[in-house]
């Protein structure tokens, strides 16, 4: 049964670095609650003012903290820049997948908000000219001025 127990560990896929990352974060929050311990015990017997007690507790919790915090930055800093990496990976992927969509999107609001033409103008792009028969968000008109197919309150196909 041990021996079973002995591949089943083996074939666990685990990186070897992971679980010396949890036993330093295990041995880094217990050195610094001893600490913090140590401190506070040194604190209450040694300054009588309850203010200036106080200020040296928080103080020394919050150093404490610091120091905690900059620690696990040290042990799991690799880590969490291979996270930020592949969150990074995906916003890109998802914005060149739906970059045709943000330019309709922006392109409308951008329309909506300047107010240049409503429908039933008459405009002139270049060489382009036709009337404006829709508004809507991602509302295409071929080269020719023309609506592709037929477009509903137009009277065009």
């Amino acid at each position: 049964m041990l021996e079973n127990i002995s591949k089943w560990l083996e074939d666990f896929a685990v990186s070897g670095s992971l679980p010396n990352m949890f036993i330093s974060t295990a041995i880094l929050i217990l050195v610094t609650i001893i600490l913090r311990w140590l401190f506070s015990r040194y604190i209450r017997r040694s300054v009588s003012s309850t203010e200036l007690w106080r200020r040296w507790l928080v103080q020394s919790r919050n150093g404490l903290l610091l120091l905690l915090l900059l620690g696990l930055l040290f042990i799991w800093g690799e880590e969490l820049r291979t996270l930020a990496l592949s969150i990074v990976a995906i916003v890109v992927a998802f914005v060149v997948a739906t970059k045709e969509l943000i330019l309709c999107v922006t392109g409308s609001i951008f329309k909506a908000g300047a107010g240049s033409f409503n429908i039933g103008d008459r405009i002139q792009i270049k060489d382009f000219r036709g009337d404006v028969i829709d508004q809507k968000p991602a509302c295409h008109n071929d080269p020719g001025g023309r609506t592709s197919g037929y477009h509903p309150g137009s009277g065009r196909r």
